[in-house]
């Protein structure tokens, strides 16, 4: 799975080793990540509220597109604290944080870095609001 920055570099491969690991039941979907780092004492955690501004923190997000239209989908972002911020995408540059849907995650701090799991009931991406989907 090819990796990309968001910031500070959008597009541009990442510098930093990252292990991604997915694994998909009848109802649920688990993702398991290992988040190398070369200095492990500078991982940056600057919230710990949910929804919350997760700039600057070291994060991994999941965008799942269940309709495959490119348009419209799921948000999920945790940071290395276990934080966590989910929304809707209704657009290429619209996020609406106001949904709260049902998952979990875990975080730990590891010797080279950290980890991160999550898990995402499959009832939670049973369906979009009306509003969300377009023409």
């Amino acid at each position: 799975m090819k990796l990309t920055q968001q910031a500070p570099k959008p597009g541009q491969p990442t510098p930093y080793e990252t292990q991604v690991q997915v694994i998909v039941t009848s109802d649920r979907i688990y993702f398991g990540f290992i988040c190398k780092d070369p200095d492990p004492r500078h991982i940056a955690i600057h919230t710990m509220r949910r929804d919350g501004d997760l700039t600057g923190d070291d994060t991994v997000s999941i965008v799942l597109d269940t309709y495959g239209d490119r348009r419209t989908g799921y948000f999920f972002q945790i940071n290395a604290a276990g934080t966590r911020v989910d929304g809707l995408i209704s657009t290429a540059d619209s996020v609406s944080l106001d949904w709260d849907g049902i998952w979990d995650a875990r975080t730990a701090r590891i010797p080279d870095g950290w980890s991160a799991e999550i898990v995402i009931p499959s009832r939670t991406l049973s369906s979009l609001p009306a509003s969300m989907i377009g023409d």
